[in-house]
């Protein structure tokens, strides 16, 4: 190749995040117009750094268009769609279903506003505790969240998240709700009920079991299930389907 080309031009696998492979190509862009695309190190063809700025704004609009008003995070349809480009290249995904515990009566007796910062306060713990590098965050409605993790270190992830928003949940309580562990409010019955703290339950679906899925449906419906394991345990937990044993459950407010 040597012998055509004056200077060999950057390489990338065909799996690579477009935004990674925007960061390298920014930093060269006065040298490197064009790169090659590769599979499992084979040349499958060549991109150039406009097209790939066109997918990346093209990308984004799909995202802001079906971007949650509240967090602006992807809604569901660019979460689906994500994770069936990643299934139709057979790239291993975990993905993890976050929803929130007892928040109904916590909107009930704090008010919505209140509600609103609990959920924004999710949102800021997963975009400070999954790295750009590691997947998608989506808000696919209310108090509920699903990460796609492409990384490796998906449960370690889980565990700092609920850690991290464990520690913050009292700052959005009184002292003295603090201090009895939850509140009083009607249950879906209208009867008095004790409620504690607000938690985070979380169904994880490994990559050994996405990889065995048809569509982003039958995925979904893993990580229902999944979450539902999880909201059986009181306070911060996660319940895992597939490779990985059923984690700890995190139940600290420190």
């Amino acid at each position: 190749m040597q012998l055509f080309v004056d200077k060999l031009p950057l390489s990338f696998e065909q799996n690579t995040p477009l935004e990674w492979v925007s960061q390298q190509l920014t930093s060269t862009i006065s040298h490197d117009k064009a790169f090659m695309v590769t599979d499992n190190g084979n040349y499958v063809g060549i991109g150039t750094v406009w097209g790939l700025l066109e997918e990346i704004t093209r990308q984004q609009i799909h995202y802001a268009q079906h971007a949650n008003p509240l967090t602006l995070l992807p809604g569901s349809v660019p979460v689906n769609d994500y994770i069936n480009r990643l299934l139709a290249v057979r790239q291993p995904f975990a993905v993890c279903y976050f929803d929130l515990d007892n928040f109904k009566p916590f909107n009930d007796v704090y008010g919505y506003n209140a509600g609103d910062n609990i959920i924004k306060a999710v949102a800021d713990t997963l975009r400070q505790q999954v790295g750009d590098s590691c997947g998608l965050i989506g808000h696919i409605g209310g108090d509920d969240f699903i990460v796609v993790f492409t990384c490796d270190d998906w449960l370690h992830c889980c565990q700092a998240v609920l850690a991290r928003f464990a520690s913050q949940v009292p700052h959005y309580y009184r002292s003295e709700d603090v201090a009895e562990g939850g509140i009083y409010a009607e249950d879906r019955a209208g009867s008095p009920c004790f409620f504690p703290l607000i938690s985070l339950s979380v169904g994880i679906v490994a990559p050994d079991m996405t990889g065995q899925c048809q569509s982003h449906v039958e995925i979904a419906d893993l990580a229902a299930n999944a979450k539902k394991a999880a909201k059986q345990t009181t306070g911060n937990s996660y319940f895992v389907k597939g490779e990985a044993k059923v984690g700890e459950c995190l139940c600290g407010y420190s």
